[in-house]
């Protein structure tokens, strides 16, 4: 086998299906497929079996593996990374599915290109409508990752990917039990600082975004602290483990990201304080918004805008040098 898909299951009784048709219908034939079961409480794992059957040619590559409790996506898809054994690897969310020829396709590019990383287009749907086709990012490592700092302004999913697996093993990246809001970002910044990438313009993956009960659309106290501890991990690693000056200081809008989410979400402002004791500005723009953002008495909307105007100039520059 030459392609390993990661797939965490958790509560998607109704999209699992398609995702797996997708996935047992590739055209490409070297994949083995680990489904991490996240101690699901519906019928997703009955609902993947049945799918199953409908492809017994699979049925010898297909590995499921269950959690002793429910550790979260993070966890779920750390699990499958240390199961896989093959070259290549990647991450499909169970609600999401994929053209038949899409593995093919990644993996024809990656082994012509020979790079750790490679990508295609993705398009946004609901009920069954595509809403926006998105195509890769053609930016250098350096400004892509940079604009990723920056936050909502570049899509930074892990999946619609594929990987060389020593990016992962090589580096000793592993996905942070805790961080189910915001994992994406924890994992493909280091990805992408480290790893060489190319593209395709194709449409690889589907992403889906009319699952209600997905942590992007369930923003709870609990996915906003998971939002914070990501960025505090990420801004960690860049600051301790990244050689040289290039992101010192866009990790300081990757911090005030995190006071805006908190702030915008409505986490209990002792706890954004005590969160962000620790984070200190060098420079004066990011004092002041660090204090802004703080503050009860100015309103979050007049903190936002300051902190979009400032991003706004940042970004410009980056695209023009």
């Amino acid at each position: 086998m030459k392609v390993s898909v990661l797939v965490p299951v958790y509560g998607v009784e109704k999209y699992i299906a398609r995702c797996a048709e997708s996935l047992f219908g590739q055209t490409f034939k070297d994949i083995e497929y680990i489904f991490v079961d996240d101690c699901t409480r519906d019928r997703s794992m009955e609902v993947l079996q049945e799918v199953l059957d409908r492809y017994p040619e699979r049925k010898e590559h297909v590995w499921i593996i269950k959690q002793e409790h429910n550790r979260g996506v993070g966890a779920a898809r750390q699990r499958g990374l240390d199961e896989a054994k093959t070259p290549y690897v990647m991450f499909v969310d169970s609600d999401d599915y994929m053209p038949v020829d899409a593995v093919e396709k990644l993996y024809n590019r990656i082994v012509e290109t020979d790079t750790d990383i490679v990508d295609g287009s993705y398009q946004e749907v609901s009920h069954d409508k595509v809403l926006r086709t998105v195509h890769p990012v053609t930016y250098g490592s350096i400004a892509y990752v940079k604009i990723l700092l920056c936050h909502n302004i570049l899509s930074n999913q892990i999946w619609g990917r594929l990987y060389k697996r020593s990016l992962f093993t090589g580096a000793h990246f592993s996905f942070a039990e805790g961080v189910d809001y915001g994992e994406d970002f924890y994992m493909v910044t280091r990805l992408l600082a480290n790893g060489s990438r190319s593209w395709i313009n194709d449409v690889v993956y589907c992403y889906r975004n009319d699952n209600n009960s997905s942590y992007t659309n369930n923003l709870s106290e609990k996915n906003v602290l998971s939002g914070l501890k990501s960025c505090y991990e990420v801004s960690d690693y860049f600051l301790t483990e990244v050689v040289g000056l290039d992101y010192i200081f866009t990790l300081n809008f990757n911090m005030i990201h995190g006071l805006r989410l908190a702030r915008e979400n409505g986490l209990d402002m002792n706890s954004i304080k005590w969160f962000y004791s620790s984070y200190q500005p060098d420079h004066w723009i990011f004092v002041m918004l660090k204090k802004m953002f703080l503050s009860k008495r100015i309103p979050v909307q007049i903190s936002v805008f300051l902190l979009k105007v400032v991003r706004r100039i940042y970004l410009w520059q980056i695209r023009k040098s």
